[in-house]
C-alpha cells in the first residue's frame, strides 16, 4: 500500500495537487495524508508561550480543522474504493510538517506543491 503526503494551504493549487494525486494513483490502494501546518510564529517560540492559550491561534486551529474535514469530504466523495484518507494537524513551520511524517513512517511519498504559509 502506498502512502502519499498532501501538504495544504487549502489554496486553489493545493486542491489541484490532491485532484493530481487521487488520478495519478486511482488504481493503486493508497493511503493519502492530508497535512495543513499552523505555523506557530518566531516570537512565540523564544519566549516558550503557550500558544493554545492564544484567542487567535485557538482559531486558527478551529479553523484549520473544519477545512481539513472539508477537504477530506471532498477528496472521499470520489469514491474510490482504494483510497484512505486521514488528516493530520499540526502545530509549527510548514518544513518541520513533511520530517514530521517522514519519522512516523519512512514510506511517505510527498506530494509537494507550491502552498504559501500564513503566520499567526
Amino acid at each position: 500500500m502506498k502512502r502519499i503526503l498532501l501538504p495544504t494551504d487549502f489554496s486553489e493549487n493545493a486542491h489541484r495537487v490532491m485532484q493530481y494525486a487521487t488520478d495519478l494513483y486511482k488504481h493503486k490502494v493508497c493511503t493519502f495524508y492530508v497535512l495543513h501546518m499552523v505555523s506557530v510564529s518566531y516570537q512565540a517560540v523564544s519566549v516558550m508561550a503557550p500558544q493554545m492559550e492564544n484567542p487567535a491561534f485557538e482559531a486558527a486551529l478551529k479553523t484549520g480543522k473544519k477545512a481539513l474535514e472539508k477537504s477530506i469530504h471532498q477528496l472521499e466523495s470520489l469514491k474510490n474504493p482504494k483510497h484512505l484518507f486521514k488528516s493530520l494537524l499540526r502545530t509549527g513551520f510548514l518544513v518541520d510538517g513533511p520530517r514530521w511524517c517522514a519519522i512516523v513512517s519512512r514510506s511517505l511519498s510527498p506530494l509537494a506543491s507550491s502552498a504559501t504559509v500564513h503566520k499567526i
